[in-house]
């Protein structure tokens, strides 16, 4: 049964209209100032189901104004009841969300009429203002969500300019507001060159992945995985790009880092076959040679050919021994080891290996010490780093190999958690872009000290 609330100042058209509503089968509550209509509302809104408002209402607030004072609570369809004397009120009436006009003296059919467009009216404009509700809620939650969203998210156009970035864009490339990235040209200004920019995928506008690296507003270079798309129109003319881009930068530099760790390990692998063959090849030669050498001591032109020889083999021999440290296992076999020997090794190796055009300098203090430590690992530290100050050359500068005792009291500063004793340092450095110097070992025991 539908509720009506009646709202009329007269009381005896109230009681009329009252009687042939409720005989025409509506539940009928009258209320004849607008104070008790609201408070009707407010003590049971849900018991209401259409208000049938008197335009007029007589003293205090008209009908107008009660029912503007309602709605501004309650959503509730109002039908206004009128006379012709109340035409002044209309358009005042206009400017409120009502469900029709109703004049006093119609008959039930017109009221009837009435009531059920309004209801049919308002189920209608309600079902429509909740989906209303619940888009912008939707649209709330998917904006907050890309906001908060660690991933770069973007839209923009296929001459080169953003449309829409959220913070985290801003952010991982850069610049310092979303109104800063707008302004940008994505061609020239996020490419190291412009080309980059064109692939195949986005031309033939197909989705993509790829793994591609960026200019920073500082020109510093990001790597980033772009999930990208295209939206066109019918035609099939790309309307924007769209996409969320990742910062991948500590993947990338993981992978080559993990990549150049394989292939160093694959040439020590290689290395220490090769050094086995290599020193029975060299034991052959320098054995043949030792005995040439007992044989042609009385004959000193032959002799000073297989003195080279001999040499030679040794220095062979050398290189030999030192390919095989490289490609010693990481087992750590702690024993004395003198870095002023292995400094020198390392030299003789690096002279064979590096581009004559780099210029290689030692500088060992042969009474530094002693260290405990492992000499494969220790050499091939200092071969890893030997090896990286030569790219920073280019293939041409000096390189500087220095051993020296660092201060106990200076180490201890600079290092808090270090005991308070003697350490020997070894930097490499180089006329290309440079490298720190690197401690590696600590004088064990003065045993063991020169």
């Amino acid at each position: 049964m539908t509720s009506i609330l009646l709202v009329d100042s007269d009381r005896a058209r109230a009681s009329a209209a009252s009687g042939f509503l409720a005989a025409a089968g509506y539940s009928v509550t009258v209320a004849h100032t607008g104070r008790d209509a609201a408070a009707v509302c407010r003590r049971s809104p849900s018991a209401v189901d259409l208000i049938m408002m008197d335009m007029e209402l007589g003293a205090g607030m008209d009908g107008i104004e009660t029912a503007r004072a309602i709605l501004n609570e309650f959503d509730l369809p109002i039908v206004f009841t009128y006379t012709a004397s109340d035409c002044a009120r209309f358009a005042k009436a206009a400017a409120l969300l009502t469900y029709g006009y109703v004049p006093k003296d119609a008959s039930i059919d017109v009221y009837s009429a009435s009531i059920a467009s309004a209801l049919k009216l308002h189920k209608i404009c309600s079902e429509r203002q909740r989906s209303e509700i619940a888009r912008l809620e939707t649209e709330r939650l998917h904006r907050d969500l890309i906001e908060k969203m660690p991933d770069g998210v973007y839209k923009s156009t296929h001459e080169g300019k953003f449309i829409e970035v959220n913070p985290a864009m801003v952010r991982i490339l850069g610049y310092a507001s979303k109104e800063e990235l707008y302004a940008i040209d994505i061609k020239t200004q996020l490419y190291f060159a412009a080309a980059d920019r064109e692939s195949a995928a986005l031309e033939e506008k197909l989705e993509e992945m790829a793994v591609f690296r960026l200019k920073k507003k500082d020109g510093s270079e990001v790597w980033v995985e772009d999930h990208g798309s295209h939206v066109v129109d019918d035609d099939g003319t790309v309307l924007y790009h769209e996409g969320i881009l990742r910062d991948v930068t500590e993947r990338v530099r993981s992978e080559r880092q993990l990549l150049q760790a394989q292939k160093l390990e694959g040439i020590g692998t290689l290395a220490g076959g090769i050094a086995h063959d290599f020193n029975n090849l060299l034991a052959m030669i320098l054995g043949s040679a030792e005995l040439l050498s007992k044989q042609t001591a009385a004959a000193p032109n032959l002799k000073k050919y297989v003195d080279r020889i001999i040499d030679a083999s040794e220095r062979g021999a050398s290189i030999s021994r030192q390919l095989l440290l490289f490609s010693r296992p990481n087992q750590a076999e702690l024993k004395p080891v003198s870095l002023s020997h292995l400094i020198l090794e390392l030299d003789d190796l690096l002279k064979h290996f590096l581009p004559k055009s780099i210029t290689i300098e030692t500088k060992t203090d042969a009474d530094s010490g002693i260290i405990m430590g492992d000499s494969g690992q220790i050499h091939q530290a200092l071969l890893n780093l030997a090896i990286n100050a030569s790219d920073a050359m280019s293939g041409r500068g000096t390189m500087v190999i220095r051993e020296c005792i660092a201060d106990a009291a200076a180490m201890r500063e600079k290092y808090p958690a270090q005991r308070l004793q003697p350490y020997i340092g070894v930097s490499i450095s180089d006329t290309g872009v440079g490298m720190e110097p690197s401690v590696l070992g600590k004088i064990f025991d003065p045993f063991f000290s020169t």
